[in-house]
């Protein structure tokens, strides 16, 4: 048997865990096959390995042990561009070695996304072996050119062409790509029988699985059984195994078929009996279904009759009325012509009176007639059941008269009986008053009687060995009995101690209670016909679903193919699996947290379109403020601050705006670096005092402008000099109030032009106005 020395994997597994170019030695330290245990954490690939080396000995796909345990196929395992490489090196008991290998790779170079589903059959494998030969060149585990090691120049027909010049060479070498039973036979030619693996497939299909597999065996046929799934040869064993099966199934009907032969043989008779008592019944009930038919044909004919008659009868009703009416017309008429024609009515009454008499009188006569003819198909009945009885008296008569001539020939056998009878009785006296007259002469000659007495013992000693004889034919015919007996004792038809009486009686009473089961059958298959019908208007009703269900189905599975098609769609999106950070999507599994990433990128480019719309509000607004001041517009804190000042009547400036009115613009620079806050805050006229006793300094909540709340107290203030108005001309009634959130607007243009006019109107009085003052936190 080979042992595995070593096993080679290049450039195969899923993407988060690939062999590439891994060789695992399974070889103690004389270089000879050993038996070895992987150690490897949960996850590392163990199972994956000894799934690749299963799957390389058995290629089909129902075999693949990663699918039984952890629902991974090979085609899982071989990514777009591999050309994956699964090599076991193999020893055999004399040291001979023996590579298989095997290599596979996607057409093309291109996974397709239903790669588990019908896009499965565009995996190309390739199955090898190859007995290393030291004389030719790449033979050998260690030199053969496998996808790491050649930089991926050797992709699957390369490699191919590469075995089968190793043949050409004189190697022992084969490539098989055709079929399964095609890689099965070169390994068998080359003595590995790749049928044992089917062993290790079962037994590690799961963690502690061969606890699991010998916890079904409960009896030593079933131990057998198991092993014999191992050691056997199926193409061997299913042949036997199903004549074994047949003749099991023939040998356990072997009496019933007795017991069917016997009921058979015994009803055969009676069946044919039954079956002439049939056919008298159906013949009886042919000539009353006969007799019934005519009958009802001329009753049907009476009915019609009768009905003809009716209608006559109906038709003379309506004329009568007509006459009546037309005769109440004419009293009419003669009710008016009276004054005027009295002798003319009379004799035209007279003679429309007689007219119509005359008509009644034959429509009378009509009636009377249609009435006679009702009467005689009434008695056409009466004749027609006197006509029945008539042809059933013949009948009975052709009956009485078939039986008399039936029964002559039994009279003639009877007087012939009595005349043979007769002439034997008439013989017997005869042949009685010979003797008696033999016998009287015998009397009278003592000699004679002596002769006649020895010719009578003569006679008796042959009339005794007759009745030796007779005896013996008895004994004969006593044995045939008693063997026909015993006969019908073997063949269960009496028993050894019953008698021919009782065994008549035995079986008549089972023929009556086997002409019971027979009626009760036939009640049985009437209820089962009748529950045929049922199933099959059940049925019927099953199919018409199984249609409606069939027509319902079929959009659904077009609404499912399109959505697994479009969920495919999505799934090759690059951006979704730049979200999912995975080159491999899922949407049949994975789809709620595709769904909470995309919630997540969604509400991210909808925080980054609010911000984006923000800049562009204050850009807008930048741009507002610029081609109708020439100023940037301040902060939104800042106008808050002053639109509150406004509305209570205060003066105030932002400090950008001042800064351009008032300062020089070479002093800009310098003002902006010593007063920030106030440049990006507030300039209040007036005096700062006065201004805070408007406004209420509570702590508790940030004042609105325009909810009545008043103003905090700005966060950070100064108190310094304002720069610009010098020494000499301090200005008054100027505070500026810095209350900023952020750095100032260092990139803020003022224009170069400054209201000097303004500053020259201002007095040296005004020197201690011009100072910002910290108000107390």
């Amino acid at each position: 048997m080979f042992r595995l020395r070593r096993l080679y994997l290049d450039s195969i597994g899923v993407p988060e865990n690939r062999f590439s170019d891994l060789l695992v030695d399974l070889t103690d330290v004389a270089g000879e096959p050993c038996d070895a245990i992987v150690w490897l954490r949960n996850g590392a690939g163990k199972t994956t390995m000894l799934s690749l080396l299963l799957a390389l000995i058995l290629p089909d796909r129902r075999d693949f042990l990663a699918t039984r345990t952890k629902k991974r196929t090979l085609e899982d395992l071989v990514q777009a561009k591999d050309t994956a490489h699964v090599v076991a090196e193999w020893a055999d008991p004399a040291g001979n070695l023996l590579l298989t290998g095997a290599v596979y790779e996607w057409d093309g170079r291109v996974r397709p996304r239903d790669y588990n589903g019908p896009g499965k059959d565009k995996l190309r494998r390739s199955w090898w072996c190859v007995h290393p030969d030291p004389s030719v060149e790449g033979s050998t585990l260690d030199d053969l050119p496998f996808t790491l090691r050649t930089g991926g120049r050797y992709d699957r027909e390369r490699f191919r062409s590469h075995v089968n010049e190793l043949a050409a060479l004189g190697a022992n070498a084969v490539v098989a790509d055709q079929t399964i039973g095609e890689w099965h036979n070169a390994l068998r030619e080359r003595n590995f029988d790749p049928d044992l693996f089917h062993y290790f497939t079962e037994v590690n299909a799961a963690e502690g699985g061969i606890d699991g597999l010998f916890a079904e065996i409960d009896s030593p046929g079933a131990f057998v059984r198991y092993l014999l799934r191992f050691v056997g040869d199926k193409q061997r064993v299913a042949p036997v195994r199903e004549l074994l099966a047949d003749t099991a199934a023939e040998i356990a009907k072997r009496p019933v078929y007795q017991a069917e032969k016997e009921f058979c043989t015994t009803a055969a008779p009676k069946v044919v009996a039954l079956g002439e008592a049939h056919q008298a019944v159906v013949k009886a009930s042919n000539n009353r279904d006969g007799v019934w038919v005519r009958a009802a044909g001329f009753k049907r004919a009476l009915h019609q009759a009768e009905e003809v008659a009716q209608g006559r009868r109906d038709e003379a009703a309506r004329l009568v009325e007509d006459l009546s009416g037309r005769l109440t017309d004419l009293k009419g008429g003669v009710d008016a012509a009276r004054r005027r024609r009295d002798e003319y009515r009379r004799i035209a009454v007279d003679f429309l009176v007689r007219s119509a008499k005359t008509r009644l009188a034959e429509a009378q006569g009509e009636v009377d007639a249609a009435g006679l003819e009702v009467r005689a198909w009434g008695a056409v009945e009466d004749h027609l059941v006197l006509e029945v009885a008539k042809a059933r008296l013949a009948t009975t008569k052709d009956a009485l008269l078939d039986t008399a001539d039936q029964v002559e020939p039994l009279v003639r056998r009877a007087e012939a009986a009595k005349a043979l009878v007769a002439g034997a009785l008439e013989n017997e006296i005869a042949k009685a008053d010979r003797s008696l007259e033999t016998m009287r002469s015998a009397l009278g000659d003592a000699r004679s009687i002596r002769v006649n007495a020895q010719a009578e013992l003569d006679a008796a000693n042959e009339r005794l060995a007759a009745l030796k004889s007779e005896e013996d034919s008895l004994h004969d015919h006593i044995a045939r009995f008693q063997a026909e007996k015993q006969q019908l004792v073997t063949e269960g038809i009496i028993t050894r101690d019953e008698g021919i009486d009782a065994a008549e009686v035995r079986w008549r009473e089972e023929e009556r209670a086997a002409r019971q089961d027979v009626e009760r059958l036939r009640a049985a298959q009437v209820t089962a016909l009748e529950k045929i019908s049922a199933c099959e208007k059940r049925l019927t009703l099953a199919r018409a679903g199984t249609t409606k269900a069939r027509d319902v189905h079929q959009p659904l599975a077009e609404d499912l193919r399109w959505l697994t098609r479009r969920a495919a769609e999505l799934a090759d999106d690059a951006r979704l699996r730049e979200l999912l950070q995975t080159d491999l999507v899922d949407l049949t599994h994975g789809v709620d947290d595709v769904l909470d990433v995309l919630a997540g990128a969604i509400a991210a480019a909808d925080h980054r379109v609010i911000n984006v719309r923000e800049e562009r509000a204050r850009d807008e607004r930048a741009i507002l403020s610029l081609e109708q001041t020439d100023l940037l517009p301040p902060r939104p804190e800042v106008e808050k601050v002053l639109h509150e000042l406004n509305r209570q009547g205060i003066t105030a400036h932002s400090g950008w705006h001042y800064l351009a009115k008032h300062v020089p613009a070479d002093e800009h620079t310098a003002v902006i670096a010593e007063l920030p806050d106030v440049v990006d805050g507030v300039v209040v006229y007036g005096y700062p005092v006065g201004l805070a006793a408007k406004f209420p300094h509570g702590g508790g909540g940030r004042g609105r402008p325009g909810s009545g709340d008043g103003l905090r107290p700005p966060r950070r203030a100064t108190c310094r000099p304002w720069p610009g108005a010098g020494p000499t001309r301090p200005r008054r009634g100027v505070s500026g109030t810095g209350a900023s959130t952020r750095p100032p607007h260092r990139g803020r243009r003022a224009p170069g032009g400054v209201d000097r006019a303004a500053r020259a109107r201002r007095g040296p009085d005004r020197a201690n106005r011009g100072v910002r003052r910290r108000p107390a936190r």
